[in-house]
C-alpha cells in the first residue's frame, strides 16, 4: 500500500526502471509526482543515461544482455547525481554487500513499491533519524509508526537503523573513513557504529572497507 506517502516535493522525480522490476505505481496514476520510464535491457538504459543525469534508477538483479552489476557500475559511472537502486529477490546477506561494492544506492527486495522507494530518499534527508523524518511528513510519532506499519510493515526505528548501515556501506565503499561515516550518520562513539555494523553484516567497517578495494581492484 503507498497511498500514505508524502513526497514533500515540487518538482516530479524523474524514475527509470531497468528490467523486470515489477513496480506498483497504481497509487500514482494520474498524478505529476513521478515521470517513469522503462528500460528492457542494461545497454537501453546506458544509452539514455548521459553523463550527470539526475533521477532515480530502479535496477533488476538480472538482465538479458549484460551482468546486472556491471551494468550498476557503468551507470554509477556516468556520474552524479542519479541514484540507482538495485532490485533483488532478497534484499540481504551477500547480495546487499554485492550491490554496495558495485556502487548501489540502495537495495529493493521484490515486490518494489514507490512508498519504499520514496521514503528511503526522505530518510537520507532526515539524516535517519526518526524525529526528523516524521516532522517532515508532518506526522506525529504514532501516526508515523501506523504508517510505516502499513506500507513497510516494520516500525520506523527498526527501519530506518537498517538503512542507516546500508548507508554507511555505501560510503564505506565510497573510500570514506570509518570515523567519518560514524560521525556522519549520528553515531556519537565510533566503538557503538563498529558493533552495530558486525552485527548486521559480520563484517567490521575496516574489513568491508578492504573488500571493497579489492573487488574495485579486480578487472
Amino acid at each position: 500500500m503507498v497511498s500514505s506517502v508524502q513526497l514533500g516535493r515540487t518538482a516530479p522525480i524523474q524514475l527509470t526502471c531497468i528490467g523486470e522490476v515489477g513496480l506498483d505505481t497504481s497509487a500514482f496514476e494520474g498524478r505529476d509526482a513521478v515521470v517513469l520510464s522503462r528500460c528492457r535491457t542494461g545497454a537501453e538504459a546506458l544509452g539514455r543515461a548521459p553523463a550527470g543525469s539526475a533521477g532515480i534508477a530502479l535496477l533488476h538483479e538480472r538482465l538479458p544482455d549484460m551482468a546486472s552489476l556491471e551494468c550498476l557500475r557503468r551507470l554509477k559511472a556516468l556520474g552524479p547525481p542519479s541514484r540507482v537502486y538495485w532490485v533483488a529477490k532478497a534484499a540481504r546477506g551477500t547480495r546487499l554487500l554485492s550491490s554496495y561494492m558495485a556502487g548501489a544506492d540502495g537495495l529493493l527486495a521484490k515486490p518494489v513499491s514507490l512508498a519504499h522507494v520514496f521514503a528511503r530518499e526522505e530518510a537520507r534527508a532526515a539524516g535517519f533519524d526518526v524525529q526528523q523524518f516524521a516532522r517532515g511528513r508532518g506526522l506525529s510519532l504514532r501516526c508515523l509508526e501506523r504508517q510505516f506499519q502499513v506500507d513497510l510493515d516494520s516500525s520506523p526505528k527498526k527501519t530506518l537503523s537498517g538503512w542507516r548501515l546500508e548507508e554507511a556501506c555505501r560510503l564505506l565503499g565510497q573510500f570514506v573513513p570509518a570515523k567519518v561515516v560514524a560521525s556522519r550518520l549520528g553515531f556519537h562513539d565510533p566503538c557503538h557504529f563498529c558493533r552495530a555494523f558486525r552485527k548486521a553484516y559480520s563484517l567490521t567497517p575496516g574489513e568491508y572497507a578492504a573488500a571493497c578495494t579489492a573487488s574495485k581492484r579486480c578487472p
